[in-house]
């Protein structure tokens, strides 16, 4: 016969199984706001190191410390930019000790102003701005603007933006400044009425590149470009050079002379008094090719538009394509020893939890162009050993071949002598870094606990 239970009994029950479900709730409340003020703390923790990270980059750069501007040091990083990634364990309650990791995404600027006017001089790539990336301590210092050789070999036109201010030649009357894409017509979208011409922002000015045709005595053309008269570009101008609708830094004029022969004449020979037939010649100098410092040209242009992405550009930065891996020792992912540990007078309960294994996380970071400066831009790459003076952080380069056929990608960074190292893929397109990061985790945990004085504990029996 089954015993019928109390009232007594059955309230016991219930109120073991509230404690139960409430106890569950506080402990999972306290668990979420333990989580979050630990993430909430590594991430004001690591923006203080994003800001000291750039405040001494912006230094160490200007005094000559670091960097190949020597002693008088550089301009490079006079305002220096900084994005800090790293890869972080995320508190939880896993069986197996913590697994997931939070990325985490910071950005500091600093300005150091010891060469805050210094002036950079043709070839000197060192002292051109660099935007510095770092990935859990790999250091990428990417060029955000190069120098640019741009070839002299018919009369082209140069543009300049003149801006509508006080001061400035400003000319709401001229009708061809308002074509501003400079495709030969001023459009509907650009300014036709004299009331918006007398409102708008800017215009542009041509600088005109004449070509001049010259006959020697031969009756031969000799061909040259130089500057139109009235005109004038001084280094640090800005001026669009190569019809992007986007303005360079001019630096220079790269010019050479042309020595022809004009006429033929008679003269007399002075040691003998006969007459003699004696060539004339003129020099003529010829602008061969402009230097500029163009935005487009580093490493990356973080000025594209979002019109010229809808065009096919390349947005440059890190794009979505993420994966981590996880690599054990021995195939061992986490080695969990119990058991028990006799003293003279005491007796012990051990837990012991133990990992030995590595993550490896690859990112991929889209670049504009190869610079040259972490793989040269050889049809068969070869690494740079140094970049900026500091060991080369891409461990791998090499170029990627489009299969004519079935038009693959052979994806040369994810060959198995590849997929755990960081590499860039400079072709056939735009390059491709894929940054790779190898973390050890060898953390864990290990528990003694005193039993001595607990009767249900008998190691003796």
């Amino acid at each position: 016969m089954t015993k019928k239970k109390s009232k007594k009994e059955y309230i016991m029950a219930q109120a073991a199984t509230e404690l139960a479900i409430f106890g569950a709730i506080l402990i999972f409340i306290v668990g979420t706001i333990i989580r979050t003020s630990f993430s909430s703390g590594q991430q004001q923790n690591l923006a203080y190191k994003a800001m000291r990270m750039a405040m001494k980059t912006s230094y160490e750069y200007s005094m000559g410390i670091k960097g190949l501007g020597g002693g008088d040091g550089s301009a490079s990083r006079n305002s220096a930019s900084i994005l800090l990634v790293e890869d972080r364990l995320s508190p939880g309650s896993a069986k197996y000790g913590e697994t997931d990791r939070t990325p985490y995404v910071l950005q500091s600027a600093a300005m150091h102003t010891r060469n805050l006017f210094l002036p950079v001089d043709p070839g000197e790539t060192y002292n051109l701005p660099v935007f510095d990336l770092f990935v859990n301590d790999k250091h990428f210092p990417l060029m955000t603007q190069n120098f640019k050789v741009v070839p002299i070999t018919e009369a082209v036109d140069f543009y300049q933006k003149i801006p509508n201010k006080a001061g400035f030649e400003y000319d709401p009357n001229c009708a061809e400044c308002f074509d501003l894409d400079l495709n030969g017509t001023v459009d509907g979208d650009e300014p036709t009425s004299q009331a918006e011409r007398d409102l708008f922002s800017w215009q542009w000015k041509k600088i005109p590149i004449i070509r001049l045709e010259t006959t020697d005595f031969f009756g031969t053309v000799v061909v040259t470009h130089e500057l139109a008269d009235g005109f004038s570009l001084a280094r640090g101008d800005d001026v669009d050079v190569d019809g992007d609708l986007e303005e360079e830094s001019f630096m220079e004029f790269t010019k050479g002379s042309v020595t022809i022969q004009t006429d033929l004449i008679d003269v007399q020979d002075p040691f003998s008094g006969e007459m003699v037939k004696e060539a004339v010649f003129r020099k003529i100098e010829n602008i061969v090719s402009v230097l500029v410092i163009d935005g487009n040209e580093g490493d990356v242009d973080f000025g594209v538009s979002s019109t010229e992405i809808a065009n096919g550009a390349v947005q440059p930065g890190f794009t979505r394509d993420i994966s981590m891996y996880t690599r054990t020792k021995d195939g061992t992912y986490l080695l969990i020893q119990e058991g028990d540990l006799y003293s003279l007078d005491k007796q012990y309960v051990r837990t012991t939890q133990k990992k030995d294994s590595v993550d490896v996380i690859s990112r991929l970071f889209q670049l504009t162009n190869n610079t040259g400066r972490f793989c040269t831009t050889d049809p068969t790459p070869l690494r740079q050993l140094e970049v900026d003076g500091e060991p080369n952080p891409v461990e791998v380069c090499c170029r990627s071949v489009v299969d004519s056929d079935t038009g693959l990608d052979s994806a040369c960074c994810f060959q198995l002598a590849n997929v755990d190292k960081t590499c860039l893929d400079t072709g056939p397109a735009n390059p491709r870094l894929f940054i790779r990061s190898r973390i050890e985790d060898r953390h864990g945990r290990k528990w003694v606990t005193d039993q001595s004085g607990d009767d249900y504990i008998d190691f003796k029996r």
